[in-house]
Order: C-alpha cells, then sequence, then structure tokens
C-alpha cells in the first residue's frame, strides 16, 4: 500500500474514533446530566482531534465548563494542562491554582501544580505539594 494511502486510511480511522467518542459521551450526558466529567471527556475529544471548521471548539468547551460548573476542578485542571502544553505558564498557574481550591487531595492537581511552579522558579510553593503529589495526604 502506497504510505500516502495508508496515512489517509489512519486519518480517517482516526476522526471515526472521535466521531464514536464523541457519540458515546453525549448519550453518557444525556444518561448522566449532572456528571460534568462525561462534559469534560467529550471536550477533550475535540482537544486531541480537532474538527478542521472548529480548531478551539474543545477549549471553548473546556473554557464553559469551568464557568458552568466551578464547583469541579475537572475543567481547571485540563485547562491548566493544555496551557501548560502551549508554554502558558502563568494561564497554567491561575487554572492549577483554582483546580487546587477545589481539590486540594488530588495527586493528579498536585503534581501538575509542582511542574508549573518549577517552571515559573516558585520551588517553596512546589515543595509544599509534595507530598500530596506522592499520594501520602
Amino acid at each position: 500500500m502506497p504510505p500516502g494511502l495508508q496515512q489517509d486510511l489512519e486519518q480517517k480511522q482516526k476522526v471515526f474514533c472521535r466521531d464514536q467518542a464523541i457519540q458515546a459521551f453525549e448519550n453518557a450526558i444525556s444518561l448522566e446530566p449532572e456528571v460534568v466529567d462525561h462534559r469534560v471527556n467529550q471536550a477533550l475529544c475535540y482537544i486531541d482531534m480537532p474538527l478542521a471548521d472548529q480548531p478551539m471548539k474543545g477549549i471553548q468547551l473546556l473554557a464553559g465548563l469551568a464557568t458552568t460548573y466551578p464547583d469541579s476542578p475537572a475543567p481547571p485542571y485540563h485547562l491548566a494542562r493544555l496551557a501548560v502544553r502551549t508554554g502558558q505558564y502563568e494561564r497554567a498557574l491561575t487554572r492549577i491554582e483554582q483546580a487546587l481550591k477545589l481539590d486540594p487531595s488530588d495527586p493528579r492537581i498536585a503534581c501538575l501544580a509542582i511542574d508549573i511552579y518549577t517552571a515559573l522558579n516558585r520551588p517553596a510553593d512546589a515543595e509544599k505539594l509534595r507530598d500530596v503529589c506522592a499520594g501520602k495526604k
């Protein structure tokens, strides 16, 4: 099979999988509309494989979820993760601190916060979270 054709097939498979996942999360949302994680995961599908005509849809969904579900640490955590991915550490700091306030005992949040504090040369803040990151608190 020519390499170009293989790439086309792989892309079509990825699009198919994304679309199936989005539909599955739509179904989950219809069954459990109060579960924010279904909506977050759906937004992450759009982020991991953006629509050609709406490349920012996932980010917009996630930002909206942060507003709609202010008591959930998931949207700000994932927004912080994405900000780190693009080198926007100040923006990541704002988001991770929101998530930390909502769930100070979540090791994933603490570990990402350590990475952000370290990148921003704030070792004392990072050190405060080491035990939580290691799952000791």
